[in-house]
This record gives structure tokens, C-alpha cells and sequence, in this order.
């Protein structure tokens, strides 16, 4: 699986969802220990499987309990969706828009569904940052 078939599973082939574009503000080092915990985690499960739970073991759960998580247990990790919410109110993504704005430019459905499989990552990241230049 690429980017190309992770995107599209959610915007093509997903129905009813949603995806977004968003640049995390996160330092090389910051990145790094959060990569490494990933692969922790992911081996750790390879050994011992756990379940999936749509409410407590997620995705998105699951990154706030990775061991150097830095971040503080809050309500929209539990609320399908708010995830972007909160890391904009925790100064995680860019503030140079607001956050409706941010969302919008970010909205990716009508924008990867009909782009071509050569240069796909490129061509949507330049029609994300073309839509928020024009504001």
C-alpha cells in the first residue's frame, strides 16, 4: 500500500469519509521518537495481537498512549473527527489561517478522486497550498 491507495481507500472507496491535509508542527527529534514508538508498538503487536476498538483502541487513542507521547488526554480524542481540532487549539498546526479556512483548503476528497496515479502525492500537495495562497 502507498500514499496514493491509503488516501483513496478513505476518499474514493470509503463511504462517507472524509480527508484532510494538515502539516503537524513537530521538530526532527520530535518525529523521530515518534516514528520509533510506532514501530514499538507495531512490534509489540506482531507478538501479542490485540483488538480494535472504534472508542478506546484506535488509531488515534493509540497515539496518545504511545510511550514518549507528550500529549494531554482531552475529549475530541474520544469524538470521531475533532482530532484536528484539538491539535490546532494545541498550536500543532498552522495558525497562519484559521481553523475553518485551514480545514477547507485541506479538504482533499474533490481533489485526489480524479488525479492520475503519476505524481499523485505531488499534485495534491501543490493543490493544497495553491487553495490556502488563495485564501
Amino acid at each position: 500500500m502507498d500514499e496514493r491507495d491509503a488516501i483513496l481507500s478513505r476518499t474514493k472507496h470509503g463511504e462517507h469519509n472524509q480527508a484532510y491535509f494538515f502539516t503537524l508542527k513537530s521538530s526532527p527529534e520530535e518525529t523521530r521518537r515518534v516514528f520509533l514508538d510506532y514501530m514499538g508498538v507495531i512490534n509489540s503487536m506482531h507478538e501479542t495481537p490485540r483488538w480494535y476498538h472504534a472508542i478506546f483502541s484506535n488509531c488515534t487513542t493509540n497515539f496518545y498512549r504511545l510511550p514518549n507521547s507528550r500529549f494531554t488526554w482531552d475529549w475530541r480524542i474520544l469524538a470521531n473527527g475533532k482530532l484536528d481540532e484539538l491539535l490546532y487549539r494545541s498550536d500543532r498546526l498552522d495558525h497562519t489561517l484559521p481553523f475553518d479556512e485551514l480545514k477547507r483548503t485541506g479538504y482533499l476528497n474533490p481533489i485526489v478522486n480524479e488525479l492520475p496515479e503519476e505524481g499523485f502525492g505531488d499534485r495534491y500537495r501543490e493543490e493544497v497550498r495553491r487553495l490556502r495562497n488563495e485564501g
